[in-house]
């Protein structure tokens, strides 16, 4: 599909809704991108973000998220500044497992309190704020065989960790039956197995901290959705070169069209009925409609 008619397909009627969401998550890109440009922090907009930065230099016209990746050196330090209380802001909160034990996820979370939204992905349900999730970005050994040991290794950690959270799992996400049928084991085991889930996840940095991603030949983001298929040619993401978004400019990929290649092959719209389920965020009228 042709950027020309993805541009196209991009003017549908806007939501009002969905453009506040977006207003207060380029807002909270903004500010933090600030504090990144102060500290001498290396960051990439990662994932989705890219593909509306290429495709349509503003968000993919459904999406009401952000993708940020930072390579583990500069996650860490990051976190260290949180934590000294050298970030300072009236409305993003921080949220990561280190700061509260109660966090679910070993990536960093930026909650702006600006707005009450419904996360779709909430099965506690209540209220929360749009956020952006800023992953670290690791290497992985540059041996075939070793790699796949390591990513192996690396998926029975994840399996303990969603034992440690098995009456969470999100059941109204579409999932293949191989995946049903797991969820339904993990959801068995986990009333006999409780792992400590923040010792789970000092395993999982512990070993992804391992391998930088500057001496490995492929690197990426090991805990988002796709787990391993996330690692791509470490030269994709090469320098930080500068993108359009949103009439300003933010650091991604160097290498555009192997970076979305390799995660995506060819981006494909999506339909008009499919865009709803693509949605993160709600405002709690909207959502509740």
């Amino acid at each position: 599909m042709g950027v020309e008619t993805l541009v196209n397909q991009g003017k549908n009627k806007e939501i009002p809704e969905l453009i506040t969401i977006q207003k207060v998550q380029f807002e909270t890109l903004e500010e933090l991108v600030s504090f990144f440009s102060k500290e001498n922090l290396k960051y990439y907009i990662s994932g989705g973000t890219v593909l509306g930065s290429t495709y349509f230099k503003n968000f993919i016209p459904y999406d009401d998220d952000i993708n940020i990746a930072m390579p583990r050196s500069d996650f860490n330090r990051f976190l260290e500044l949180v934590k000294d209380s050298k970030f300072s802001s009236k409305y993003l909160n921080i949220a990561h497992y280190s700061l509260d034990k109660e966090f679910k996820y070993t990536s960093i979370r930026v909650q702006n309190k600006k707005l009450d939204v419904v996360d779709i992905s909430n099965t506690s349900g209540g209220l929360t704020f749009p956020s952006i999730d800023i992953a670290a970005i690791d290497g992985s050994p540059n041996n075939r065989l070793r790699r796949w040991f390591y990513f192996k290794k690396l998926l029975f950690l994840r399996g303990e960790l969603t034992l440690a959270y098995f009456d969470t799992i999100n059941l109204l996400k579409k999932r293949t039956t191989i995946q049903k049928v797991e969820i339904k084991l993990i959801q068995f085991l986990g009333k006999f197995l409780t792992p400590s889930p923040v010792k789970v996840k000092q395993k999982i940095d512990k070993t992804l901290s391992k391998y930088s991603m500057e001496k490995s030949e492929y690197s990426g983001t090991y805990m988002g959705a796709y787990k391993e298929k996330e690692f791509i040619k470490t030269t994709c993401w090469g320098h930080p070169k500068s993108y359009e978004f949103n009439q300003k400019y933010y650091m991604g990929p160097e290498n555009t069209e192997a970076y979305i290649s390799e995660l995506y092959g060819n981006f494909t719209y999506y339909e008009q009925d499919e865009q709803h389920n693509d949605r993160h965020y709600f405002l709690p009228t909207e959502g509740n409609s």
